[in-house]
C-alpha cells in the first residue's frame, strides 16, 4: 500500500516514510525548525492490540529519540495480568519509557504506556486515567484516548493504528483529521493481525499506510515541518494573509473540478484543512501548494474531501432526538393516514447516520402508521463519496456505544466486521448526490435536519440557505439545527420551539423575497465544472440617492429636486422653497405641479432635451418674480445613468443668475397721462406689451391643458400599472410554478438516481443468484400462495419437463416427469402448518430423486409461497440396494459355511457370528451382537494365546494364517485347533475387522 498523499517524483528515492511532492527551494523553508515551545509539542497516540508490542518495537527501533513529539501506547491488556511493556520497550529506545500514572505531566521525547485495566484520556497537558467497570460493556480504549488527544491538541494530535484485532480507533482517527491532526496505519501484510489496520483503511481516514519502520521515518519528516511544532495559526501568522488571488485560483480549480464553491465557507475552517493538507505532502508555503495542486488531480481530490470531512454519529445529541419525537412525529399519530406522506430532509447527510436516526426515531414513534403514510427521507450531501457509503449503510461495531441493544437487534443486520442498517429503514430513505447551496430544494417538507452545516457557513450564506429552507418547509414545518447553530440572521422567518433541543418552526406569515434557483435538469456531479448562476443586482434606493449625492458634491451646490421619469419628485435637495410651490386641491409630488409659473416652459423643455440626448442640458433665461423685482434663473437637468435603474431619474437644479435682480416696470404695461401725445415707438411698445400679456394668458391656458392631459395620461398610466401588477402577480405565480417544478423535477431525479442504483443492484443480484443456481447441480422450483411457478432452474426444468413460458402458469397444468403426491396437500401441511416435508420419489424412467418442500420466506419473514428443491440420488439409492445384497449375500455365505466363523471389531466384541461357531463351542442363538468375545465363557474365549494372537493382528498389523493353538475347555481340555485370522480393512470405518475361521482339531 502506498501513503494517502500523491507519490514523489521517481527521482525522488531517500526515505518512502512519506511520499511528498519535491519542493523547490523557493517553496521549502531552508531553516531549521523552531525550537519546540513550552507545552506546546506534538503529541503521538499509538493504539494497538493483538501483534501490536511486535510492530511498536518496530516503530520504536528507528525512531530518533529527538523528534520532539511525545508518544503514548494505548493497547489492549488483560486486566487481570501485570503488564511487562515498560520493560520490554526500554531495551529498544533510547527515550524514557513509563507507565502512565494519575494526572502524569506530558513531556516531548517521552514514551508513555497505558496500565491495565483502565481508560485513558488527555487533558491540559496531563494523562489521566479512568478505571474500567465490568458494566460499562464493551471497551474502546483506543478510540477514548484519541478522541481526547484530538479536542486537547487538534492540529498537533498524531494517530497511528498498528496490527491488532476489531475495529477500536477507527473514530478516533476520524475526531484526529477532522480537527486538523495527521494519521498513520500500518500496512495489512505487515501486520501480524491484520483486522484492525483494515478497518482503518476502509474507513477513509488514513493519511499514509506504511511498515512500522517506514512510520517511524514519516513521524522523523513529519517532526522538521514549520507547521509542526505550531499550536495556532495566530503564532505563525495566517497563512491566507496577503494570499487572496492564490486562494480565489485554488477555489477555482476546486469548482472546476467538483462543482463545490468554497468562497463563502469560513476562513478558518479552509485554513485548518489547507494546512493540513500541506503538513501532510511537506510544503511549507502556500504559494507552492496551489502550484502542486495544478499537477496533482489526486491531491486536489483529496483536498476535497478534507474540506468536507464529516463530523457525526448516530443519536447524535440525544436532546434533539427527544424533541423530535415530543414536539413533531407525535402529533402525526393524530393525523389520519391519508393525509399526504411524511417528507423528511437531511441536507448535508455525511454517511447516513443522522438520517437513519431519524427513521429509527420515526419507526418508534409511528410504528405501523409510518408505512401507512409512506414516510419518505431524501438525504442529500456534496460528497458522493459519502453518499455512496450512506447509501450502503455498513457501520463498524463502534456504533454500539451510541446505539442501544434493543435498537441494533431492530435495525440493524450484523456483518463479518460490524453492523448493517434494515432493509426497512434503508427502503425509507433516498440517497442522493445535491448542493444545498445552488441545487432547487425539495418542496412540500414536514421537517429538515440539518445540524453541524451552518458552523462551516459564512453569515451571507447561511441566510440564502434559512431562506432556501424556508420556501421548501410544509406551512408550520419544522427545522432542526445543532446545537452550537442558530437562525439568528433569520429569525423573522423562523420561531424557536424547543431551546434545548434547538428544533424551530417556520412562520408562514414572514415576508419572504422570492427564492431563485439556478436552472438545472441534473444535479452538479463532480469534475463538470458548472458554476453557479449569477443572481441580478438588487435595486436599492439608498444607492440612487448615494449617487444624486455623489454628483451634486462633485459639481454642483444649488438646490434642486430627484424626479423619475413621470416628473414625479423621489427627493428634494437643499431649499427648494422659492422655485417650487404646493399647489391647492389634491397633494402631489409632480414637478410640473409644483414649480413657479416662470419655470414651467424652461423646465419641460429642458427635461425633454436632456432625456433625448441622455446628457446634461443647461437651460438659461428663465425668469422669477420675486416681490422685489425679478430673478434669473438657469435650469440644469442631468440624467442619472444607472444600470441597476428600472426606469429614467432626473436631477434638476435651479441655478440664480449672478446679475442680480432687475427692477420692476412700473407703468403696468400702460402709458402714463400726459397732455403731450406719446411718441410712436412708446405705442409700439405698449402694443407689444399687451400681446405678450395675451401670450402670457394663452400660454398660461395651453400649460393648465397640457397638465389636464398629463393628468388624462396619468389616470391611463396608474391603469396601465395596475394591469401590470397583475400582470407581475400573475409571473410571480408562474414563478413560484416554476420553483416548484423545479423542485419536483429534482426530487424525480433523485428518485430515480436510486431507483437507478437500486436496480443495478437488483440486477447484479440476480445474476448472482442465476450463476449460483445454474453452477449447483439441484433443481429449484419457487411456487407462489396459488401454486403458480415463479422461478425454477434448469435442473429443474429438466426433471420436471418445464419450459420458459411455464412461468405464471398453475403447476397443476404441467405434466412432470414425476409421479409427484397430492401437492396441494403437501402445501397446506407446508405453509399453512410451517414444517418441511422430504419425499423420495422416481420418474418414469426409474431414476431416484430427494424432493424437500420448504415455505417461502420473504426479508420480513412473511409465508409467501414454498420452494421444491430436487436432488437427484439415483447413484446413491442404487450403492444403497448394492450394499444391502452384497451384504446380505455374505450373511448368507458366512451362515452355510460349516466351518466355525467369528467376526470381531477393534475392541475384540463380536460384529457376527455363523451357526457353525454356535454348534461347535456351545454358543446359544440368544448371544447379543457386540457383546465382548472373551466374555462368552465357551471354548475359544478362555485361551489367553487366541487373546495374545488377536491383539498383534489388531495393533502390531501381523498376518496369521493357519495357527495351530491348544484351547483348553472345561468339558474338552486342551484340544489343538487350527485358526486362520484375516485382518479387514474396514470401508466406512478406518478401524479394522478380524475374522475367525476355526478347522476341525489337529489329530
Amino acid at each position: 500500500m502506498k501513503p494517502n498523499c500523491p507519490p514523489k517524483s521517481p527521482s525522488s528515492k531517500k526515505s518512502p516514510a512519506l511520499a511528498v511532492p519535491v519542493s523547490t527551494p523557493a517553496s521549502r523553508s531552508t531553516n531549521q525548525p523552531a525550537p519546540v515551545a513550552k507545552d506546546v509539542f506534538p503529541v503521538v497516540g499509538i493504539g494497538a492490540s493483538a501483534g501490536g508490542l511486535e510492530a511498536f518495537t518496530q516503530l520504536l527501533s528507528t525512531l530518533p529519540p529527538d523528534t520532539g513529539m511525545a508518544f503514548v501506547l494505548v493497547q489492549h491488556l488483560s486486566p487481570h495480568h501485570k503488564s511487562e511493556l515498560v520493560n520490554l520497550l526500554s531495551k529498544t529506545t533510547a527515550m524514557p519509557v513509563r507507565e502512565v500514572e494519575q494526572e502524569l505531566p506530558i513531556q516531548p521525547n517521552h514514551v508513555y504506556v497505558i496500565p491495565p485495566n483502565a481508560s485513558l484520556t488527555i487533558s491540559d497537558g496531563k494523562l489521566v486515567i479512568t478505571e474500567r467497570l465490568p458494566e460499562q460493556g464493551i471497551s474502546l480504549p483506543i478510540n477514548t484516548f484519541f478522541e481526547s488527544l484530538a479536542h486537547e491538541y487538534k492540529e498537533l494530535a498524531i494517530g497511528i493504528i498498528l496490527s491488532g484485532n476489531a475495529s477500536d480507533g477507527v473514530v478516533g482517527l476520524k475526531n484526529i483529521k477532522s480537527e486538523g491532526g495527521v494519521t498513520f496505519v500500518q500496512t495489512e501484510g505487515s501486520a501480524k493481525f491484520p483486522s484492525m489496520p483494515r478497518n482503518a483503511i476502509l474507513s477513509g481516514h488514513a493519511d499514509f499506510i506504511l511498515p512500522p519502520d517506514q512510520i517511524a521515518a514519516g513521524l522523523a519528516r513529519l517532526s522538521q515541518h514549520t507547521f509542526t511544532h505550531i499550536h495556532s495559526f495566530q503564532e505563525s501568522g495566517d497563512i491566507l494573509d496577503n494570499k487572496k488571488s492564490e486562494l480565489d485560483k485554488l477555489f477555482g480549480m476546486i469548482r472546476a473540478a467538483t462543482g463545490v464553491d468554497f468562497r463563502h465557507y469560513k476562513s478558518n475552517t479552509i485554513q485548518r484543512r489547507i494546512t493540513r493538507r500541506m503538513k501532510v505532502c511537506q510544503i511549507d508555503t502556500f504559494s507552492a501548494y496551489v502550484t502542486f495542486l495544478r499537477k496533482n488531480q489526486a491531491e486536489l481530490d483529496l483536498l476535497f474531501q478534507d474540506l468536507l470531512i464529516p463530523v457525526t454519529q448516530f443519536f447524535r445529541d440525544p436532546e434533539s432526538f427527544t424533541a423530535l419525537q415530543r414536539l413533531v412525529f407525535a402529533r402525526l399519530t393524530n393525523l389520519p393516514p391519508s393525509d399526504l406522506p411524511l417528507r423528511i430532509w437531511v441536507p448535508g447527510c455525511s454517511t447516513g447516520e443522522e438520517a437513519y436516526s431519524i427513521a429509527m426515531v420515526v419507526l418508534e414513534t409511528l410504528s405501523d402508521t409510518a408505512s401507512s403514510r409512506q414516510t419518505r427521507i431524501f438525504a442529500t450531501d456534496v460528497n458522493l463519496a459519502m453518499v455512496e457509503r450512506g447509501r450502503l449503510g455498513i457501520y463498524p461495531r463502534e456504533i454500539e456505544a451510541n446505539v442501544s441493544p434493543e435498537r441494533l437487534s431492530r435495525f440493524f443486520v450484523p456483518t463479518e466486521n460490524g453492523y448493517q442498517i434494515s432493509k426497512t429503514i434503508r427502503n425509507m430513505c433516498i440517497f442522493a448526490h445535491q448542493n444545498v447551496i445552488s441545487d432547487p430544494p425539495f418542496s412540500k417538507v414536514d421537517l429538515i435536519s440539518c445540524r453541524n452545516v451552518f458552523i462551516y457557513f459564512d453569515s451571507p450564506l447561511q441566510r440564502q440557505v434559512l431562506h432556501t429552507f424556508h420556501y421548501a418547509l410544509k406551512p408550520n414545518g419544522f427545522l432542526l439545527l445543532g446545537n452550537t447553530e442558530t437562525i439568528g440572521v433569520c429569525a423573522d422567518l423562523f420561531l424557536l420551539v424547543d431551546k434545548k433541543g434547538n428544533l424551530y418552526q417556520k412562520k408562514s406569515n414572514a415576508l419572504v423575497s422570492p427564492v431563485h434557483f439556478k436552472m438545472s435538469e441534473l444535479p452538479i456531479i463532480p469534475g463538470t465544472g458548472k458554476q453557479p448562476m449569477s443572481s441580478s443586482p438588487t435595486i436599492f434606493d439608498p444607492e440612487i440617492l448615494k449617487e444624486a449625492d455623489r454628483l451634486v458634491l462633485a459639481r454642483y451646490a444649488p438646490p434642486g429636486v430627484v424626479v423619475n421619469a413621470q416628473l414625479n419628485i423621489v427627493q428634494f435637495r437643499g431649499s427648494t422653497g422659492l422655485y417650487l410651490d404646493p399647489t391647492p386641491g389634491v397633494a402631489s409630488l409632480n414637478l410640473m405641479k409644483m414649480a413657479q409659473p416662470g419655470l414651467l416652459p424652461h423646465l419641460s423643455q429642458a427635461i425633454s432635451e436632456a432625456d433625448r440626448k441622455k446628457a446634461p442640458v443647461r437651460w438659461e433665461g428663465a425668469t422669477l418674480e420675486l416681490k422685489n423685482g425679478f430673478q434669473g434663473i438657469t435650469v440644469v437637468v442631468i440624467p442619472l445613468l444607472m444600470a441597476e435603474l428600472p426606469e429614467p431619474h432626473f436631477l434638476v437644479l435651479f441655478e440664480p443668475e449672478p446679475t442680480g435682480l432687475r427692477k420692476p416696470d412700473e407703468t403696468k404695461f400702460l402709458p402714463e397721462v400726459s397732455e403731450t401725445p406719446p411718441p410712436e415707438w412708446e405705442l409700439e411698445r405698449t402694443s407689444l406689451r399687451q400681446e405678450l400679456v395675451v401670450f402670457k394668458e394663452y400660454l398660461q391656458s395651453v400649460i393648465e391643458k397640457q397638465v389636464a392631459t398629463n393628468e388624462e395620461l396619468q389616470s391611463a398610466n396608474e391603469e396601465a400599472l395596475s394591469s401590470n401588477e397583475e400582470l407581475q402577480s400573475l409571473n410571480e405565480e408562474l414563478e413560484t410554478a416554476k420553483e416548484e417544478l423545479q423542485s419536483t423535477n429534482e426530487e424525480l431525479i433523485t428518485v430515480n438516481d436510486e431507483l437507478q442504483n437500486r436496480n443495478q443492484e437488483l440486477a447484479q443480484l440476480n445474476n448472482d443468484l442465476s450463476n449460483l443456481l445454474d453452477s449447483v447441480e439441484m433443481g429449484f422450483v419457487v411456487l407462489d400462495r396459488e401454486l403458480r411457478i415463479k422461478r425454477f432452474t434448469p435442473m429443474a426444468g429438466k426433471i420436471l419437463n418445464l419450459i420458459p413460458t411455464d412461468l405464471g402458469r398453475p403447476f397443476s397444468h404441467i405434466n412432470p416427469n414425476l409421479h409427484l403426491p397430492d401437492l396441494p396437500s403437501i402445501f397446506d401441511e407446508v405453509v399453512n402448518q410451517f414444517r418441511s416435508k422430504e419425499l423420495e420419489l422416481q420418474d418414469q424412467t426409474g431414476r431416484w430423486y430427494s424432493l424437500r418442500f420448504k415455505p417461502y420466506k420473504t426479508l420480513d419473514y412473511k409465508i409467501d409461497g414454498m420452494v421444491i428443491a430436487l436432488v437427484e440420488i439415483d447413484l446413491l439409492k442404487r450403492s444403497v440396494e448394492a450394499a444391502e445384497f452384497a451384504r446380505e449375500l455374505s450373511d448368507a455365505i458366512l451362515e452355510t459355511i460349516q466351518v466355525p466363523m467369528v467376526v470381531l471389531n477393534k475392541t475384540l466384541r463380536i460384529v457376527q457370528i455363523n451357526e457353525a461357531f454356535r454348534q461347535r463351542f456351545g454358543v446359544q442363538s440368544g448371544v447379543i451382537v457386540n457383546q465382548p468375545f472373551f466374555e462368552l465363557g465357551t471354548l475359544p474365549s478362555k485361551s489367553l494365546p487366541l487373546r495374545t494372537l488377536l491383539e498383534d493382528m489388531l495393533f502390531q498389523n501381523q498376518l496369521f494364517q493357519r495357527v495351530v493353538i491348544e484351547l483348553e475347555s472345561d468339558t474338552m481340555g486342551r484340544t489343538p485347533t487350527i485358526i486362520n485370522v484375516r485382518r479387514i480393512e474396514g470401508h466406512r470405518d478406518p478401524a479394522p475387522l478380524l475374522l475367525l475361521a476355526f478347522e476341525l482339531p489337529v489329530p
